[in-house]
């Protein structure tokens, strides 16, 4: 739970979870059988960004030549998320509260420019991936709740933002440009019963829904104690891409209260050090707004309170008590829509792409290494194509093909054996059967076979 504790998740803890993702999804089927759905078409219904965000409801704008600390001030401000970076009128960048925080920690110069960061490739989004999230002022909100948490979920953008293309500013002319809707707005329009109708189903979904159906429960969530610094809190922040650590004595056995991103951007704002103590900063702090909600409070009631207060996150208390149970988020509420709305995902995961559908999306994807090859040539092979095994065809009756990973070249570099070494030679003609699949096998099949032939055969996780 704290960060020195922390590991890095293993392939076949990933593959492990791959395999039983169908298992839990029917079982998740089966326990909310009978229950209010509660999908994001179906919350949001066919609203559009433009319908339900009003002119200067999307955030300022920054300009390349603006500074961290500018930024800082505008987000504490405004208390918004991120900001769109343009420049005359082009779109150059995405710079939210985490890059802020980053900044902070490596100790970046408030006087440095958005242009030096952007360019520096340390943002949440890249250039690269600005298109990912633009949407149209059009675009549906269940679409864009979508794409918000497909964001989230990738490994490559952590960032849960959408940038809207074409909306009206707040200007005189009444021009329009880019403007920038967080997950924070999504859950804030669900309090807008003045501007659009939910349908009957809707709110029946979202007051029926508990708190605790929807939070991260404590234990799920990184701490700190208050004897650690600021530095500390962001590295936590940073390291686990979480927004939200929770403050808590040594023994564990106490909580007393959370951080996020966007408290570290108020710090920067304030011009605090980062090494003073959680403890005394929050103590500073103690007459902040209240971030905190009962466990019997529905849905209906954090997205208000969420509102009301201006904060993307709350701590949920136990009902009667002071004693932390669990934290909710804006995005916490859009991971939940998105998994209680089958219609989202295409398909059901056990009935996804096979094999051949998976190797064919790319030529590269497989090296096949020659009859007679060296470990040189299938080193250089691998190295090349940033894969960690190959193809070797061989002159067994019994196995016309096996496998060579970038595990088994480095045992025979210790072994003694050179570039020029034949590999087939060192090879020993062993049953690989449990190594091959048909093309027809569905990926999450071939998952759970990996994950079997890694923990029965030598921990090879390869077919």
């Amino acid at each position: 739970r704290h960060l020195a504790l922390a590991k890095p998740l293993h392939v076949t803890t990933l593959l492990k979870l791959a395999a039983m993702e169908s298992k839990v999804e029917a079982e998740v089927a089966r326990m909310l059988a009978g229950s209010p759905q509660l999908g994001s078409a179906g919350v949001f219904g066919e609203l559009t960004v433009g319908q339900v965000l009003r002119p200067g409801e999307v955030g300022p704008r920054c300009r390349p030549c603006d500074s961290l600390g500018d930024l800082a001030d505008v987000l504490a401000a405004s208390a918004r998320t991120a900001v769109a970076v343009v420049d005359d009128g082009q779109l150059v960048g995405l710079v939210t509260e985490n890059d802020v925080m980053r900044a902070f920690f490596e100790g970046a110069s408030s006087e440095t420019r958005l242009s030096v960061w952007l360019d520096s490739c340390k943002a949440r989004a890249s250039p690269s991936q600005l298109q990912r999230l633009v949407v149209p002022p059009s675009a549906l909100l269940a679409d864009v709740a979508e794409k918000m948490v497909s964001n989230a979920l990738a490994g490559d953008c952590t960032c849960h933002h959408a940038i809207v293309e074409g909306l009206l500013l707040t200007s005189p002319a009444g021009e329009k440009g880019f403007g920038v809707v967080s997950s924070q707005d999504l859950v804030r329009s669900l309090c807008h019963s003045d501007r659009w109708a939910r349908s009957r189903e809707a709110e029946v979904a979202t007051s029926s829904l508990s708190v605790m159906d929807v939070m991260k429960k404590k234990d799920r969530i990184f701490t700190c104690p208050p004897s650690d610094t600021l530095q500390d809190a962001m590295e936590v922040l940073l390291v686990t891409q979480q927004n939200s650590v929770l403050v808590v004595n040594e023994e564990s056995t106490r909580i007393f209260g959370f951080i996020t991103p966007r408290d570290m951007v108020k710090a920067l704002a304030d011009g605090r050090d980062k090494n003073v103590t959680i403890g005394e900063w929050m103590r500073e702090r103690a007459a902040c707004v209240d971030r905190t909600i009962t466990s019997d409070s529905n849905l209906d009631d954090v997205a208000a309170a969420m509102t009301s207060r201006k904060v993307d996150h709350l701590a949920v208390l136990r009902l009667g008590s002071k004693d932390v149970i669990g934290v909710i988020s804006s995005l916490d509420i859009l991971h939940y829509m998105r998994a209680r709305a089958p219609f989202l995902r295409c398909m059901p995961l056990w009935k996804g792409p096979t094999v051949a559908e998976v190797l064919a999306q790319s030529q590269s994807i497989t090296v096949v290494g020659p009859r007679g090859g060296t470990f040189g040539q299938i080193a250089d092979a691998l190295a090349s194509s940033n894969r960690t095994a190959a193809v070797i065809e061989t002159v067994h009756q019994r196995c016309r093909a096996t496998l060579l990973t970038e595990n088994d070249i480095v045992l025979a570099y210790i072994n003694g054996k050179g570039r020029d070494d034949t590999v087939e030679a060192w090879m020993s003609p062993a049953e690989t059967s449990f190594l091959q699949v048909l093309p027809s096998t569905p990926l999450t099949e071939a998952a759970s076979l990996m994950l079997m032939a890694a923990e029965r055969h030598g921990k090879c996780h390869h077919l």
